[in-house]
């Protein structure tokens, strides 16, 4: 995993969705969360979202997804007490039945190896996610992770780790973010199989079309060359037109960029790359950028840099999170106090995806820094509008889109009555 400033950031993670999504790892009590009494979080009162059958037993949750709506939520959750893999799951929190399990094999019963979540269409129809198992379609032979679609609805599930002619992936592939409509999934890859004359021996960041059925890598150098770098995919906008992604690769930008992460974004309809995590002069930034997510329109892009270039008022020696405006070529810091004013010796971060509102507006990071007067660090939302800085909650990663303002999380706190198994789950709360 990628590691900036000594801390390695955790697994990639997805929201789709007009309503916030904060994923945090299972949190014992400390003095971080102990801000939150039962029953409340620093957002508002929870509401607890990971129910599955009781019949399975006592589950171990994270990692939410929320619709568009707030309706449908997507996660994982693991039976300690079973030998069943990790599974992935949906539930309807309107209809307030109990979760039902996302990957679903051919005959019917789970997955026979873990499945992780990764994100959700805006009507919560479709759920993708990543699993080794061999018995979620037919034909699955390949041995390695694929990048897997359920459909709801219809009640099938897709292989979307393909080729265009449909072969199988000859490496594994993660990941699986979703356009709007689930649609388009961008997802990353080390298949050398997937497009002809992929032979860079590396990772690489497809989008798959499943009404076209045509697989695209778009990790590509100017004129189309591949790179001799891997790429990471962070996130699509809701459109599918724009794709972000982060790589070392000195041939995607400049060869003062080697073995330094940057952020960039590819451009489908026009097939045109650029970097996003550029300075304030449009320059390579002096310090390496992480994440990439994009809002609704492909507009703007957030990502931590450990650059002091970016802004003019950075007071360097720290990590940040920055936004930028890909059609004006502005940066804007927002890991900063409720006044605006910058932290020092702090470390930002965000989520790879689902960072931003659909406009984005809106803003969501961690920040180990007292950003606001009387509160612990956590996490907070920035509202470029109002130039204003929220806490949300302690915890893990904070996602959004859209301007309702809902959020998800996982706590390995006891936030409700009905929490009686000692084990993580994921709630769902508002936040101001």
């Amino acid at each position: 995993m990628p590691v900036l400033n000594g801390r390695e950031w955790g697994a990639l993670r997805v929201c789709s969705g007009a309503f916030a999504v904060l994923v945090a790892a299972a949190l014992a009590p400390s003095s971080a969360n102990a801000d939150a009494p039962r029953g409340r979080a620093a957002a508002g009162k929870v509401v607890f979202a990971s129910a599955l059958d009781p019949s399975l037993g006592a589950a171990r949750a994270g990692y939410a997804r929320l619709s568009a709506d707030g309706r449908v939520v997507a996660f994982d959750a693991a039976v300690p007490a079973s030998s069943v893999p990790t599974q992935a799951y949906a539930r309807d929190l309107r209809s307030g039945s109990p979760a039902q399990l996302v990957s679903v094999a051919v005959d019917g019963g789970p997955a026979d190896a873990d499945a992780r979540v990764a994100s959700v269409s805006t009507d919560g129809r479709f759920v993708a996610f990543w699993s080794a198992a061999t018995n979620l379609v037919a034909g699955d032979t390949n041995g390695v992770y694929d990048v897997f679609v359920r459909d709801r609805v219809a009640g099938t599930t897709s292989r979307v780790s393909v080729g265009s002619a449909g072969e199988q992936a000859t490496g594994d592939s993660t990941a699986g973010f979703m356009s709007a409509d689930g649609n388009r999934v961008a997802f990353m890859s080390k298949a050398d199989n997937l497009v002809p004359a992929d032979t860079n021996r590396r990772g690489d960041v497809f989008v798959r079309d499943l009404t076209a059925g045509t697989t695209r890598r778009v990790s590509l150098a100017p004129g189309g060359a591949q790179s001799a770098w891997p790429s990471h995919v962070t996130s699509i906008s809701a459109d599918g037109d724009h794709v972000a992604f982060m790589s070392t690769g000195s041939d995607l930008a400049d060869p003062d960029s080697a073995h330094r992460y940057l952020v960039y974004v590819h451009h489908l309809r026009s097939g045109r790359t650029e970097i996003a995590s550029v300075d304030r002069h449009g320059r390579l930034p002096d310090g390496r950028s992480l994440g990439g997510s994009l809002s609704g329109n492909g507009r703007f892009v957030a990502f931590a840099s450990s650059a002091d270039d970016l802004v003019s008022s950075d007071p360097g020696r720290d990590t940040d999170v920055y936004v930028r405006d890909l059609k004006r070529d502005r940066n804007e810091i927002v890991s900063v106090r409720r006044d605006g004013s910058s932290v020092n010796k702090a470390f930002s971060s965000l989520v790879w995806d689902g960072a931003l509102s659909y406009d984005g507006r809106f803003v969501a990071f961690s920040s180990s820094a007292r950003l606001l007067p009387g509160q612990p660090p956590g996490n907070f939302i920035r509202d470029r509008r109002t130039d204003t800085t929220t806490r949300v909650t302690s915890g893990g990663d904070l996602r959004l889109a859209g301007v309702a303002r809902r959020a998800s999380f996982t706590s390995g706190r006891v936030l409700v009555d009905a929490d009686t198994d000692g084990l993580s789950d994921v709630y769902v709360t508002s936040f101001r």
